[in-house]
């Protein structure tokens, strides 16, 4: 896709224009990724926002996973492309843009070759899921993962609209899904950091340079600062008994 260079954009009018959240932008301006007027300071005299403020992080649920892929079971490409996603952490331009030969399901991993960055560029094992999800997409004559059905020998290019259309369905049922597709990347992270992945770790696994980009993603719970300090006061008392059987 192609920026124009000619005009100011607010992060907002930017990501309203191309159809990119506002946690893709956040992403650029942490990594360093993105259009190049970005990287070339082109926004610098419109008010940016802290990534604080700009990447509202949403966690999906399990129940709010499940009824989400519910209805996107519709929609094959979202479907796919999301449980890609919550799977391996890899952002949606990654994945609706992989060829079949960035897939080896004999040594079980998925190579990453367009990322603006080194980290960016990267290889992920995959899960399970993701096996299951890939198997039958790696058959066919198209070159791409997710061929596009309008456009001969390209790839889909975006799952927004199909993620629009999941959430009109599902309100017309009463169902509320405040939810981007970007979230189910959130997810994955979030869940990562939860599970004891070290930040270092994660941030290689999500393609970026530098732990500062997923500070963020460290959303502990009430149970896990308890779990926590059970295990530190399990390693104190250990500690103690220890000095006191040396005495």
């Amino acid at each position: 896709m192609k920026y124009s260079r000619d005009q100011l954009w607010t992060p907002e009018e930017f990501a309203a224009e191309y159809g990119i959240s506002e946690a893709t932008l956040a992403d650029w301006r942490c990594d360093g990724t993105g259009p190049p007027y970005m990287k070339l300071g082109r926004i610098a005299e419109v008010d940016i926002p802290s990534d604080a403020d700009a990447v509202r992080i949403h966690v999906l649920t399990e129940e709010e996973e499940e009824k989400y892929f519910q209805y996107a079971m519709s929609y094959p490409d979202l479907h796919d492309v999301g449980r890609i996603m919550i799977n391996q952490g890899m952002r949606p331009e990654e994945v609706v843009s992989l060829a079949k030969a960035d897939i080896n399901l004999d040594s079980g991993t998925i190579k990453i070759r367009k990322g603006k960055t080194e980290a960016a560029r990267r290889t992920l094992d995959i899960t399970a899921e993701t096996r299951r999800v890939l198997e039958p997409r790696l058959e066919g004559d198209s070159m791409w993962v997710f061929p596009s059905r309008r456009l001969h020998g390209k790839h889909i290019a975006r799952i927004n609209s199909a993620h629009d259309s999941v959430v009109a369905d599902a309100a017309k049922a009463g169902v509320s899904f405040n939810l981007v597709p970007y979230d189910l990347r959130h997810t994955f992270a979030t869940h990562m950091a939860e599970s004891g992945v070290d930040l270092g770790t994660l941030a290689a696994l999500l393609g970026h340079d530098s732990i500062r980009c997923v500070q963020k993603y460290v959303h502990i719970s009430a149970e896990h600062k308890r779990t926590a300090m059970k295990r530190y006061d399990r390693a104190q008392r250990q500690r103690q008994r220890s000095r006191a059987s040396r005495r």
